[in-house]
């Protein structure tokens, strides 16, 4: 959610997500829906290893496990 050089519409599309699931939280207050925004640092997939759009690989350290993010992306919701 911060400014990403070389990935300019990939950071400002993920802020954007973020925004518009807070806005639509507040909007739809206490109207029995709720909006889930799961966005999780990098993940251990293989978009790295394509050399997608000219990322460059964090530190393997920083990773996280798919089935992690997803098991705790379900059990928050």
């Amino acid at each position: 959610l911060v400014p990403q050089p070389t990935a300019a519409v990939y950071g400002a599309s993920k802020a954007f997500l973020n925004q518009l699931s807070d806005a639509a939280r507040l909007e739809l207050r206490g109207r029995g829906v709720h909006i889930t925004n799961l966005s999780p640092g990098p993940i251990d997939t293989e978009f790295f290893t394509v050399g997608y759009a000219g990322f460059r690989q964090p530190p393997s350290f920083l990773f996280l496990p798919a089935e992690r993010v997803a098991r705790e992306g379900i059990e928050g919701f």
